[in-house]
């Protein structure tokens, strides 16, 4: 467990035990977008090339 605080550890309610406390019940949702946005080449994104490095990576990889 991180020792850094953080409201992700409901550091910023006093009196609450430190625990973790993040949502990711839609994780899958959000990942499936994430692919479906690659899937369809960053629609509405607007991407610069400056390198061999910058281009965007698949999820898969």
């Amino acid at each position: 467990m991180s020792k850094a605080k953080s409201f992700l550890y409901s550091d910023n309610v006093p009196g609450r035990p430190r625990r973790y406390v993040a949502y990711i019940g839609a994780l899958s949702a959000f990942v499936d977008r994430l692919r479906q946005v690659e899937a369809d080449g960053y629609a509405g994104f607007v991407l610069t090339e400056s390198g061999p490095e910058a281009r965007p990576k698949s999820l898969s990889e």
